[in-house]
């Protein structure tokens, strides 16, 4: 990596220039005229120059509704595309492209804009190689504590409240990225076959681990407001101990997709399997009809967790083939 100290320049009125090297851009293949990503990373930026291709960008065509155009942008930046296009067709076409742009906001480094002859253009300046992918399955399980935490409140004092869902809202977009940024690197990545199936299910258990937290989000959205929560107290205690235990399971799940382990995944199994139980068991007691839709929902999302644990089960055993041990 080189580093190079140059001057900030004023370019008219109110932009701002920086040279590049000639020695990068000649390596870079840049010259006047080219066009490259800005993007802002918080306390730095990063230039990418636009992907050079033998040919144009492949080209897609918007289904009528705006919002299954909208979920187009999350198939192109999964299949490990850099730009597309998307035609956009008839009086819903305005609408789609909104679809297309709000959609956009919940992937890393994707940007939708339009072109002249009315278009939109899919761009994506994300290099998946450089993500540390560990850390963001970490943050997905931070993520999902976090919206369990609102949960645990919630059913705490009875209700929901504005502020719980902002605080959603936030953790939901987060893990969204997060999430389909894991997904595309494993996707696109270039290995050897045993690993490179190991990464089709580590994509797969995370798309799954992403499903429970759905689960969580819609349950949290189901709930009503504050003092309409009404539960007994000791089913309340239950059902916090439960939300308590989630925590742990998923960030246990988290860390096993990371760093795949056949005798940690055993064990999860073995842990969701006897909550499962004890959830069916708390069901089958005639509970208040809050209490009962909480536990199911809980209980829907042991099943989903099961299903990710199986995976990142087979998982590390195909890992462990990989590395040459059995």
């Amino acid at each position: 990596m080189s580093i190079e100290v140059r001057r900030v320049q004023r370019l008219g009125a109110s932009s701002l220039v920086v040279t590049i090297p000639k020695e990068w851009a000649r390596r870079l293949g840049l010259e006047a005229g080219s066009r490259v990503y800005l993007i802002d990373e918080g306390d730095s930026v990063r230039i990418v120059p636009l992907s050079k291709s033998s040919g144009e960008p492949p080209e897609f065509v918007a289904p009528p509704i705006p919002k299954a155009a909208g979920d187009m942008v999350v198939c192109i930046y999964l299949s490990g595309l850099s730009e597309a296009r998307i035609k956009l067709r008839g009086p819903l076409a305005g609408e789609a492209l909104m679809a297309l742009k709000e959609r956009a906001l919940s992937l890393l480094g994707v940007q939708v804009g339009e072109s002249e002859d009315g278009a939109a253009v899919v761009k994506v300046a994300l290099d998946s190689e450089k993500l540390d992918v560990p850390h963001m399955i970490r943050v997905l399980a931070r993520d999902a504590e976090g919206i369990l935490g609102i949960l645990s409140r919630i059913v705490e004092r009875g209700g929901s409240s504005e502020e719980d869902l902002r605080e959603l809202e936030v953790l939901e977009r987060d893990f969204l990225r997060n999430q389909h940024a894991i997904i595309r690197y494993l996707m696109t990545r270039r290995a050897g076959t045993p690993n490179l199936v190991a990464n089709y299910y580590a994509a797969l258990a995370t798309g799954y681990l992403g499903f429970a937290v759905d689960l969580l989000d819609n349950m949290v959205k189901l709930l009503p407001e504050q003092g309409g929560l009404t539960l007994q107290a000791e089913e309340a205690s239950r059902i916090k101990g439960l939300l308590s235990r989630l925590v742990e399971l998923i960030s246990l799940e988290a860390r096993i997709i990371a760093n795949p382990s056949f005798t940690r995944a055993g064990e999860l199994i073995a842990e969701l399997s006897s909550l499962r139980g004890e959830v069916r068991e708390l069901i089958s007691g005639s509970p208040s009809p809050w209490a009962a839709v909480v536990l199911a929902k809980i209980h829907d999302v042991l099943r989903v967790l099961t299903l990710s644990a199986y995976v990142t089960l087979c998982m590390a055993v195909i890992s462990s083939a990989g590395r040459g041990k059995h």
